[in-house]
């Protein structure tokens, strides 16, 4: 398969990414990007595109940037790590089946940057993959789940899949009505409702991170496995009406979760590591 593939700007036509798709068997076309200026970039990696013709185009930082602007006259699927669109004014318009990998340790680009891409352009939740690094995505886990999308992109399925377990997941709740909802189309979820104990874990765990207005929404990351910003641990207590009660040992309650969870997993986990961070943008309109 043919990539186009976009550097950051600390990296190099022959850094750690674009090796990890040399060695995967692709064709690797990655431009020697300035980084003096912006826009000579953007020029060369629109010089690149027109020539190659590529399967699909990669860029991970500055190059994610560059191939957001590059992408949008092309049809050609997008593949963007951590990608640094708000520091180079770029506008945040991506195609929809657009794949985006960050490292919820990220200090460089904020992750909150990559989930409001995804929530402007009404992403599948499945396309934002947060994994556990920061933001050179030079793990294991993240260049398994970097080459994955990838392959997914481009409609192939040549290349050893990701570890689903590993996935952390997102969801954004937010106050509707007076009830603690959140909206997930990807696993079919519409104002889903946080009830039977959730809205007074969800005030505790949103009032500890410092959370202002989380009614207006924020962000929630959770996994069946412990990463590296977890600040709650609810451990299953029990089944109840279809559902499963955890408690949260350290304030001492209980919340019920509703069968969507299995929308998540194939069976409720024993644990839940939960990490709650604000949101990009208000979400109060809806």
């Amino acid at each position: 398969m043919k990539i186009l593939f976009c550097h950051g700007l600390e990296s190099s036509p022959n850094g750690r990414k674009a090796t990890a798709l040399r060695d995967a068997g692709h064709d690797v076309l990655a431009p020697p990007l300035p980084k003096d200026d912006f826009e000579p970039c953007v020029r060369m990696a629109a010089k690149s595109l027109a020539e190659c013709r590529p399967d699909a185009i990669v860029g991970s930082s500055r190059g994610g940037a560059v191939a957001m602007r590059i992408a949008s006259v092309s049809s050609v699927p997008l593949v963007l790590l951590a990608p640094a669109w708000r520091r180079f004014g770029v506008t945040p318009a991506v195609r929809r089946d657009t794949r985006i990998l960050h490292g919820i340790k990220d200090d460089v680009v904020p992750l909150a940057d990559s989930i409001e891409l995804e929530q402007r352009n009404n992403l599948a939740a499945e396309n934002l993959i947060p994994v556990n690094d920061d933001h050179r995505l030079a793990s294991p886990l993240a260049l398994a789940a970097f080459l994955r999308a990838v392959a997914e992109a481009a409609g192939t399925s040549s290349h050893t899949a990701t570890p689903r377990h590993n996935q952390i997941k997102v969801i954004r709740p937010y106050l509707w009505e007076g009830i603690w909802v959140f909206d997930d189309p990807a696993v079919g979820l519409d104002k889903e409702a946080l009830v039977a104990g959730m809205p007074e874990l969800i005030e505790i765990a949103t009032a500890k991170a410092g959370i202002a207005e989380p009614e207006k929404g924020f962000i929630a990351l959770f996994s069946k496995d412990p990463f590296p910003g977890a600040q709650v641990c609810l451990q299953r207590v029990r089944e109840e009406n279809g559902g499963n009660v955890y408690r949260w040992p350290e304030v001492g309650r209980e919340g019920w979760l509703c069968p969507a969870l299995f929308r998540y997993f194939e069976e409720a986990p024993d644990t839940l590591y939960v990490e709650v961070r604000p949101s990009a943008g208000s979400i109060s309109e809806r």
